[in-house]
C-alpha cells in the first residue's frame, strides 16, 4: 500500500483517537483511562512478536531497536497520560492540534544530533504550525 495512503489512513486513526480519548476521561479519571488504553496494546505483543518474527527473525530482538523502541514507549506513555490529563479542560481538537506539533520537537532533536538537514521550507513550515497553535488557544476550549 501506498506510503500516502497509511498516513491518511493513520491521520483518520488519529482524529478518532483524540476523540475517544476525550470521551473516556469524560467518564473516568486520566490515571484510570491509562491503564485501560494499555489493554488493547498488552494483548498485541504476541502478535506483534509473532509478526515480527515470522517477517524479519534477524531483527526482531535487536537490542538497539528494543532500547530506542522502550524509551519511545515510555515517552508516548508519559505523553498519552498528560493529554489525559489536559483534555479534561480542553476541547479535543485544541489538545490534538497543539500535541500534534511535536514534530517540531523531532525536528529539533534531528537537527540537533545532525541526522537531519534544517531548510527554509521546513522552518516556514514550524512557524505555520506555531501559528496555528496560537490561534486554535486563542480560540479556548
Amino acid at each position: 500500500m501506498p506510503a500516502n495512503i497509511l498516513l491518511l489512513l493513520s491521520t483518520l486513526l488519529w482524529g478518532i483517537w483524540g476523540y475517544t480519548n476525550k470521551l473516556a476521561v469524560g467518564h473516568a479519571h486520566p490515571l484510570t483511562v491509562q491503564w485501560m488504553y494499555s489493554i488493547p496494546i498488552a494483548l498485541m505483543i504476541p502478535v506483534y512478536y509473532w509478526l515480527g518474527a515470522t517477517t524479519a527473525p534477524a531483527t526482531n530482538m535487536n537490542g538497539d531497536a528494543l532500547k530506542y523502541a522502550l524509551i519511545s514507549g515510555l515517552m508516548s506513555g508519559a505523553a498519552g497520560l498528560l493529554y489525559f490529563f489536559a483534555v479534561r479542560n480542553t476541547s479535543a481538537s485544541v489538545a490534538t492540534a497543539i500535541t500534534a506539533a511535536y514534530p517540531i520537537v523531532t525536528l529539533f532533536l534531528a537537527v540537533l544530533l545532525q541526522t537531519e538537514a534544517f531548510t527554509w521550507r521546513k522552518l516556514i513550515g514550524i512557524l505555520v504550525v506555531i501559528g496555528g497553535i496560537v490561534l486554535l488557544q486563542s480560540e479556548g476550549s
